[in-house]
């Protein structure tokens, strides 16, 4: 056998002239049958145009996935720096959108904003015009002091906007009305009834604030009016992006499962994550739901399911915790009925005042009522406590085991 070397050169290109002649059978030894040597020709040949092919197309791959990654992050990059995606969920989100002179954000999980200190704001309503006032410590009405006075029996009141007096006066709210009733009720007593109402707020907002009322101002009477249910608002203008940016799951209640499910292989969280740190996935996303008619709204089922099913058990949970130590009172206005709250109190042992308006003209069912109603909540809620015995402050004993027995809880 005889044994071939050779020098690459560009005769060893298999389509110049040199190529052909330095392999021709005919110039080789007989030792190499020809059919033996066109069958090696052949392989060499389809090798070379084989690999000659493959690295086009491999190169040809790369140049199209990159153009497509720099194609996306152009994309992502435009929709982050014009917000197009923060654009279309700020549509989804529920706002609380009056008398926005007097609150501001608060930083809270779930509460989200409340009244601002030392703040006032004078509006047009449908009753009249009405002044709104917000003393040193949040709450609307008049000053008072945190150390209660001697012998001075403290409400609480919290809620919605009923409590709140949306469209009436500072002294024209429920709770106001009710301080002056009890007072000329009982002149040789002292009564405080501050109304920590906020529009909008639902059970979980106020359970908060209930707590830290109970800890810093040493109420005798808690009265929780129960108006408002499903999820909870936003304050109109404030910076929505840092909430989610600092609770994350606040993306889970907006992103449902359904609204991912075009992407069927990974796992919900996977897609979740991707949802939370793209924009443009999240843009692209809000725009298919909206096509597919899925309702991404902030008050759509998941969401609202999730804040109302918090509400119950943080208002459970602060009835149970305090209940001891204070009085604790439910209170359900007539614009709403009361069998939709009954998983708030229920097994609690908690007194509970359903005021009705059968009979009475419209405006005592409405939510927002005008001041003479108002002055009618008063007069019943007087009634009904002096009825129901609340109106005694618990024993200093009563409070100090109730105090011992929540510490030693937590």
């Amino acid at each position: 056998m005889v044994r071939l070397t050779r020098q690459r050169s560009d005769a060893d290109h298999p389509e110049s002239a040199g190529y052909a002649a330095r392999w021709n059978p005919t110039r080789l030894p007989k030792a190499i049958d020809r059919q033996t040597l066109n069958k090696y020709i052949h392989t060499y040949i389809g090798l070379e145009t084989m690999l000659s092919f493959l690295k086009k197309a491999l190169t040809g791959c790369v140049i199209i996935l990159c153009s497509i990654l720099a194609g996306l992050l152009i994309a992502e990059g435009i929709v982050r720096v014009f917000k197009f995606d923060w654009r279309y969920i700020k549509r989804l989100l529920y706002y609380q959108m009056v008398d926005l002179d007097v609150f501001q954000p608060d930083p809270r999980f779930a509460l989200f904003y409340r009244l601002k200190p030392n703040s006032k704001g004078r509006y047009d309503g449908i009753y009249d015009k009405h002044l709104v006032t917000v003393n040193s410590l949040g709450f609307r009405g008049r000053e008072y002091s945190v150390e209660k006075p001697e012998g001075v029996f403290r409400i609480i009141c919290l809620g919605g906007s009923n409590v709140y007096g949306f469209l009436v006066d500072d002294s024209q709210t429920w709770p106001a009305q009710l301080e002056a009733e009890l007072n000329f009720n009982l002149p040789q007593r002292k009564f405080e009834v501050w109304n920590l109402g906020a529009c909008a707020y639902v059970g979980c907002q106020m359970a908060i604030l209930a707590r830290e009322a109970a800890e810093r101002y040493d109420p005798d009477l808690v009265i929780l009016a129960l108006s408002n249910q499903g999820s909870t608002a936003f304050l109109n203008g404030s910076d929505v992006e840092w909430y989610f940016k600092r609770y994350p799951i606040l993306w889970h209640l907006l992103f449902s499962e359904e609204s991912l499910d075009f992407i069927p292989k990974p796992h919900y969280g996977l897609k979740l994550a991707l949802a939370q740190r793209s924009s443009l996935f999240r843009l692209l996303v809000l725009a298919r739901a909206e096509l597919k008619g899925i309702d991404m709204n902030w008050q759509a089922s998941k969401s609202s399911h999730y804040w109302e099913s918090m509400s119950i058990r943080t208002i459970r949970e602060f009835i149970r915790d305090y209940k001891d130590r204070m009085h604790i009172c439910i209170f359900i206005c007539p614009a709403v009925p009361p069998q939709e709250y009954r998983m708030y109190h229920w097994g609690l042992d908690v007194p509970v005042f359903e005021l009705r308006a059968d009979g009475l003209p419209d405006e005592y069912r409405e939510i927002h009522p005008p001041p003479y109603v108002m002055t009618w909540y008063a007069e019943k809620l007087a009634e009904w406590l002096m009825k129901e015995q609340l109106l005694e402050p618990k024993t200093t004993a009563q409070r100090q085991v109730a105090h011992d027995t929540l510490q030693g809880n937590r």
